[in-house]
């Protein structure tokens, strides 16, 4: 499927994927990190894995991905300063 991506030489899916991004995240973090900031962190991961998968998606499309709110994604995307996706910037500019 195309969903599913090759990283040397082992096929992981999307579910796959989004935890091994996450642990990514969680592998940084110093022991003494909080249950909540580590909640967040990974939550921010998952969300930055997804915008750079499919960074056109709407926010409410990833947040679904992500079982979180839109506002979070959107807080996500402006950290990471990704335009949000229009219709508008999608369509060819006329020559």
């Amino acid at each position: 499927p195309e969903t599913w991506t090759t990283v040397e030489g082992v096929t992981y899916c999307l579910s796959c994927s989004r935890a091994r991004a996450a642990d990514a995240a969680m592998d940084l973090l110093p022991e003494t990190t909080s249950r909540e900031d580590r909640f967040r962190f990974r939550r921010n991961a998952l969300i930055a894995f997804e915008l750079d998968r499919t960074p056109a998606a709407p926010d409410r499309v990833i947040a679904g991905a992500c079982r979180t709110s839109p506002k979070t994604v959107a807080a996500v995307r402006d950290e990471l300063n990704l335009p949000l996706y229009s219709v508008e910037s999608a369509a060819p500019h006329p020559v």
